[in-house]
């Protein structure tokens, strides 16, 4: 059945119905009105929506009707409830439909009001604000401000410009959001704005500028209103954490100065204990919360504070320690060392205690700190800070995972300050301890060997600097080049200067630019020096006027001046040179460089002080003096007074002062004999007693050496040196004698001579002679008409714990036991293995294979011979026997029965060394018989007999000027050859010279 409202039946049957209903209604919408609102009070917020939520969903559809618009206080209240509960779209429905729906002046037969129709706006912008509608929170708080009743629509305005810098901050719209909270921080005490809403508008603020990446928006914000951020510090640790996140937000975003200001809000534990004490004073005995302004205070909170507070401070997990450390890593990531250095000495100095939580686990930072402590010193080159911190980690952990890494900063820090011995003894204690290849033994090696070289240890440093460089070619690159100049300059103290000038010029080549190369004119001078003793002198001068011409000023400039000079005198520029020494004088002077000093007046005394120039006497000798004189005013305790006190002997007897410049030498003579193995004196006493001699007979030098003034009488080793060169003199008189066929001198010096020995063996126990003097009186007696006197002092040198010497006294033995039977002669060869096995002297281990190959050929070991001169040979640094060498392996081969080898070594000897009469003479002889006996023909005709005479007659021919200074012995070589010439020519398988001559000219 279709019903028609139009119908007056059907229209009397509503309003009848109406009627009836009405009543109901009322009486449950005001049931659920009584039960909402209880559970409202009781904050049953659930309970009250559902009430709410129940009564709207049932009475909504005619409640306007019914009710009118006061029915909206129902939705208002759901909506309320809907936003304690967190359900921001309901809550933004439920209020739309109060503002809406239930307008005042509508609905209801009696007027009724809605007194929430504007406040819901209000709460219609907080759903909207909890729901994340930024947008539509500010909308409806500005339509609130606009329509409300300001004598009905109470609102707290704090919340509300808290609430709207917020909304506009997440809009990104930080200058509309900073007008709000900035009046709130600005009306803080009569808005009554909480701490808690500030410290959320402050954080919104950040976010939106993190997002914007506009940190001076912050840094502005924090300038203008810092005083109301900075919280008192009873009311500021509570925030400690808010600071500290978006501290490291700020810092994640890049923005370092933002963060810096965020830490800086942090505030101190103690200062919050200090403050909340105080307020605990003022409050006194009530309990109940006062309001201070804009700060609550209450007791109990106080209390609560006060006693977290203080369990923080005694277990060391302070907020501020996280600050602290976030501010020290922001400072190094930024470059500022200096900054993050400060930070962790303030750690050390207040917090040694301090605590943080790692893993959910206290953790103390001490450790960490300490050594961050020692790491930034160290890269700040605050050398003494990094040793005291270092010294403190390593005693109080000792059992550290950082124990190496603050050893090798310890290590380095000395090092760039110059603390050489400190490194050695630091180093030294490490180096074995350490895992190798690793950061920790890098440095370590690196610091040891450089504080080696640095401190004049060269042998102890070369193997070190050669570990480094191979081990370690990544090192650091500061490091890895002061490595290798370090390497190249060693060789060169060494004075293994083929060796050095290589590396040296490998790293000129590598880093030649002055500024990255700290080392660049060092090794310029280096290398100088090692072009000057290869006698390389124009490359010498061309890298010091380099150094001199970029580096003016160099801090060795006076011993460059010096090098100079030396280069200058070796190349016939002696007017130079003197002028080179005087710089070099002057400018050690000017800086009291006393030992260069010293050099200079030697080089001085040494240039002007000279006999002779050239072959007239030196007219200008006396000029040398007032240097001489110098010297011994200013400077008599250089280490060059023994070499002044022999180079100004002879200008000194120029001017009539020998006896004062004899009496000055054997003041040094006396000085050096105090100094256990002291090198020079016996080149002191020879100089002494070559002078002495001059005015002097032998037998006064006897009687003077015997006496000699000065030296102790258990000075044993000195007074042995006196008596040998006593010894030295009549040797040579002896040979004097000789040559001139002086019977009587000759037999007057034999027996000195053997007087002497007799009275150096009894006046003295070799057990009482050091073994440098042992192997002094054992090389000059084996090179004596009586060498096996030597044996006994050099057994008594190598059977000593002390095995200083060893090497020279091993070969001084070999040398003598080589010219012994067949027994002695295979020892000595043992002994010329070990020195050539031991020694890092290439001249001693020339020389000591050199002497087997002789020992070898004096044997008749004719293979082993071959074979020694061979290695011999074949070594490039073998350059000074290599003549001699050749013609014993030429010997051997001949008596061998290798006539062809023999043949093509003789004649390799006559061709290279034509002038060495000595090796050329009996090697083109026996060159010359071998050819005459093969007799045979090459393939251009040539007979071996022609051959061997035109080429002997031509060498008689060319080596004719040799002849009258050869010694007798080289004399009667060249003229067995001329025997030999002679005999062939005369020959009838040969055409001599004068026909092949005529033949010519024809």
């Amino acid at each position: 059945m279709n019903l028609k409202l139009n119908s007056p039946r059907l229209f009397g049957f509503l309003m009848m119905a109406l009627c009836l209903i009405a009543p109901l209604h009322g009486q449950a919408v005001r049931e659920a009105q009584t039960n909402g609102i209880t559970a409202m009070r009781n904050g049953e917020w659930a309970k009250a929506q559902g009430i709410w939520k129940q009564a709207t969903d049932s009475f909504d559809g005619r409640a306007l009707t019914l009710f009118g618009p006061k029915f909206g206080s129902f939705w208002y209240n759901r909506g309320f409830c809907e936003l304690r509960l967190g359900m921001f779209s309901d809550a933004m429905n439920s209020f739309k439909v109060c503002y809406e729906k239930y307008r005042n002046g509508k609905g209801g037969e009696n007027e009724s009001i809605n007194l929430y129709h504007k406040k819901c706006l209000l709460y219609w912008g907080h759903a909207a604000k909890g729901a994340g509608e930024w947008e539509v929170a500010v909308q409806k708080y500005k339509k609130f401000l606009t329509e409300r009743d300001p004598s009905r629509d109470k609102y707290d305005p704090g919340v509300f410009q808290i609430n709207m810098a917020i909304c506009n901050y997440k809009l990104r719209k930080i200058a509309e959001g900073n007008k709000y909270l900035e009046n709130s921080l600005a009306n803080k005490a009569r808005l009554r704005t909480s701490n808690k809403q500030v410290m959320l508008g402050f954080h919104a603020l950040v976010e939106a500028v993190i997002s914007k990446n506009d940190e001076a928006a912050l840094l502005d914000f924090i300038s203008k209103n810092r005083e109301h951020i900075k919280l008192e510090p009873f009311e500021a640790f509570e925030f400690s954490p808010l600071f500290m996140k978006l501290a490291m937000d700020a810092k994640g975003a890049g923005m370092m100065r933002g963060s810096f200001e965020l830490y800086a809000l942090v505030p101190s534990t103690i200062a919050a204990i200090d403050d909340v004490k105080a307020r605990l004073r003022m409050v006194g005995r009530h309990e109940r919360l006062i309001r201070d302004n804009s700060k609550l205070v209450q007791k109990g909170v106080l209390k609560a504070d006060l006693e977290t507070l203080e369990e923080a401070q005694s277990s060391g997990q302070l907020n501020e320690i996280y600050a602290f450390l976030n501010t020290a890593v922001m400072h190094e990531e930024d470059g500022n060392i200096r900054g993050a250095y400060a930070v962790y000495e303030q750690l050390e100095a207040y917090f040694p205690n301090a605590m943080i939580l790692r893993k959910g686990k206290p953790f103390a930072m001490r450790e960490k700190n300490l050594y961050n402590l020692v790491r930034t010193s160290s890269m700040l080159g605050e050398v003494l800070t990094t040793e005291k911190y270092g010294s403190r980690f390593l005693k109080a952990f000792p059992k550290s995972e950082y124990v190496e890494e603050v050893r090798r900063l310890t290590l380095s820090s000395l090092f760039w300050e110059g603390e050489y011995d400190k490194c050695i003894e630091v180093a030294e204690t490490m180096i074995d301890k350490l895992p190798k290849p690793s950061e920790q033994h890098d440095i370590c090696l690196f610091v040891l060997g450089g504080s080696k070289h640095y401190t004049g240890r060269f042998d102890e440093a070369q193997p070190l600097l050669d570990e480094h460089v191979s081990t370690y070619p990544k090192s650091k690159k500061h490091q890895r080049q002061a490595a290798l100049y370090f390497q190249a300059s060693n060789l060169y103290r060494l004075q293994y200067w083929t060796k050095s000038s290589a590396m040296l010029d490998s790293f000129l080549k590598t880093y030649p630019e002055a500024s990255s190369n700290a080392y660049l004119p060092f090794a310029l001078f280096d290398r100088a020096n090692c072009h000057f003793a290869e006698e390389e002198y124009d490359e010498a001068l061309v890298k010091m006027n380099r150094v001199e011409t970029e580096f003016p000023v160099f801090s060795a400039l006076e011993s460059l001046f010096a090098l100079k000079g030396n280069v200058l005198e070796n190349t016939d520029k002696p007017e130079e040179a003197v002028e080179s020494y005087k710089k070099a004088l002057a400018l050690s002077e000017t800086k009291e460089n006393n030992i260069v000093a010293g050099e200079a007046l030697l080089y001085l005394v040494n240039i002007l002080g000279q006999e002779k120039i050239g072959d007239q006497p030196n007219e200008k000798i006396a000029d040398a003096i007032p240097y001489y004189d110098k010297f011994w005013q200013n400077y008599s305790e250089s280490p060059y007074r023994a070499q002044i006190a022999v180079t100004g002997l002879s200008p000194m007897r120029a001017v009539n002062r020998a006896p004062e410049a004899l009496e000055k030498l054997q003041g040094v003579i006396v000085d050096i004999s105090k100094i256990q193995n002291s090198p020079g004196l016996e080149e002191a006493i020879g100089s002494y007693t070559e002078a002495y001699l001059k005015d002097h007979t032998e037998d006064e030098l006897k009687e003077h050496y015997y006496n000699f003034r000065g030296v102790d009488s258990e000075d044993h080793a000195t007074l042995a040196l006196l008596r040998i060169a006593v010894i030295r003199v009549f040797e040579d008189r002896l040979g004097r004698a000789t040559k001139a066929n002086d019977t009587a001198t000759m037999s007057s010096s034999t027996a000195m001579i053997k007087v002497l020995f007799g009275e150096l063996k009894t006046a003295f126990d070799a057990k009482d002679l050091s073994n440098y003097i042992l192997v002094s009186v054992g090389d000059f007696l084996r090179k004596t008409s009586s060498p096996r006197q030597a044996v006994s002092y050099y057994k008594e040198a190598l059977s000593r714990e002390d095995k200083s010497y060893r090497l020279p006294a091993l070969f001084g033995l070999a040398d003598v036991l080589g010219s012994g039977g067949k027994g002695e002669q295979a020892e000595a060869v043992k002994h010329l293995e070990t020195v050539l096995s031991e020694s890092d002297d290439n001249a001693e281990k020339e020389k000591a294979l050199y002497r087997i190959v002789t020992i070898s050929a004096l044997a008749g070991d004719h293979e082993e011979t071959m074979k020694r001169a061979r290695e011999y040979l074949d070594d490039k640094n073998n350059k000074k026997n290599s003549a001699d060498v050749r013609l014993l392996m030429a010997q051997a081969n001949d008596k061998a029965g290798k006539a062809e080898n023999a043949i093509a070594l003789y004649g390799q000897i006559w061709a290279t060394s034509p002038g060495y009469l000595k090796v050329a003479a009996p090697a083109m002889k026996r060159w010359m018989e071998l050819l005459w006996v093969r007799n045979s023909a090459d393939s251009k005709g040539a007979k071996d007999r022609q051959k061997a005479y035109e080429l002997a007659w031509k060498w008689i021919d060319s080596t004719k000027g040799f002849v009258n200074k050869a010694t007798e012995s080289e004399q009667a070589a060249w003229e067995s050859v001329q025997a030999r010439v002679s005999e062939y020519e005369a020959h009838g398988d040969t055409k001599s010279m004068a026909e092949i001559l005529e033949e010519k000219n024809n």
